[in-house]
């Protein structure tokens, strides 16, 4: 019984150290509000508002990659959803984070004809790719390595 409650004390003390380990690398603050509110929130058909649009679209040209989350709320606004990247190997593998804007969606689920742009940051919360999606006379951005 004795060997059974080490394996079990160790078990729980290496689940415990995880995520507390995985919670130091993650940001504080994501900056951004979730998917799921952001579908809730909003009627299908979606359609971001003409003045907001035009301000997302020209403001990106200006963009750069290895940007700060600051720098991209100042050019972009508010994003309209947000999410933490993680590796293969779960919460330990904290990569950074991703923010959305939403131009226009379909509907509550994505299809492959929704306009998005979308900025992956890393652990540094510096944006390395920025990428939009049906967006016409935007280009991918991407930096390999922010300093």
């Amino acid at each position: 019984m004795g060997r059974f409650f080490r394996i079990a004390v160790m078990l729980v003390a290496l689940l415990a150290f995880t995520f507390s380990f995985a919670e130091k690398l993650s940001p504080t603050k994501l900056g951004a509000d979730n998917r799921e509110n952001f579908t809730a929130n909003n009627k299908f058909p979606y359609r971001m508002p003409t003045k907001l649009h035009n301000k997302i679209t020209t403001n990106y040209k200006l963009l750069n990659p290895c940007a700060t989350k600051k720098d991209v709320v100042k050019l972009l606004g508010k994003p309209d959803y947000g999410y933490q990247n993680h590796g293969t190997k779960g919460l330990s593998q904290w990569k950074g984070s991703g923010w959305t804007y939403v131009l226009e969606q379909s509907k509550s689920v994505f299809s492959k004809k929704d306009r998005t742009i979308s900025i992956y940051f890393d652990t540094q919360d510096k944006a390395t790719s920025l990428i939009p999606v049906n967006v016409k006379n935007l280009e991918n951005k991407k930096a390999d390595r922010c300093s």
